[in-house]
């Protein structure tokens, strides 16, 4: 296997079947943090912390933060939504409703954390930052899986923070911490 197909796997979410023992065990003693799908598979806990990684690794602290809690809020907002009312789909099994859901948990997730991590930012900047962020994370959730064939907990606050990282330069937003 090359180089090449080796981290598009790492970065697909480590999908390669893995011991049955170690997954019956996994799916009996925790199957809230598990799919179904992820009986036969590493679970959605390993592309979440390399998505976190690389956030913090790339990006200011609060654009960093407001993506990974866009992520905990965002992507469990489109599968409790898309699974309980979606009726219109969009792309592969993602639904309107789930996006909808995706995006308004992003956007409240977003303003909450940016108004409580960063100083001196006006609210239009807020604003810009926590829609940015909403719409980019809404994207990754829409596309990553069917369409990009990466797991949404990587793709999802590394696009969020892609976007609130381009709307700050285009707003000339200062994101410094507060002390707290």
């Amino acid at each position: 296997m090359s180089v090449v197909e080796q981290i598009h796997r790492l970065l697909a979410g480590l999908k390669v079947p893995t011991d049955e023992l170690v997954s019956k065990t996994r799916m009996k003693c925790h199957p809230h943090v598990n799919w179904e799908k992820e009986k036969d598979q590493t679970s959605g806990l390993t592309p979440y912390f390399i998505g976190s990684i690389v956030s913090i690794l790339f990006f200011q602290p609060p654009i960093a933060v407001a993506a990974i809690a866009s992520l905990c809020t965002g992507d469990y907002a489109a599968a409790i939504i898309g699974v309980g009312f979606g009726k219109h789909k969009l792309v592969g099994s993602k639904s309107l409703e789930g996006s909808l859901g995706c995006f308004v948990a992003s956007l409240m997730t977003n303003a909450l954390v940016i108004v409580a991590v960063a100083t001196d930012l006006d609210p239009s900047d807020v604003l810009g930052l926590a829609t940015a962020g909403a719409f980019c994370c809404t994207v990754g959730e829409l596309f990553s899986s069917d369409v990009w064939m990466l797991d949404d907990n990587f793709v999802v606050p590394v696009t969020g923070a892609i976007g609130m990282f381009v709307c700050a330069v285009l707003q000339g937003a200062n994101l410094s911490f507060s002390s707290f």
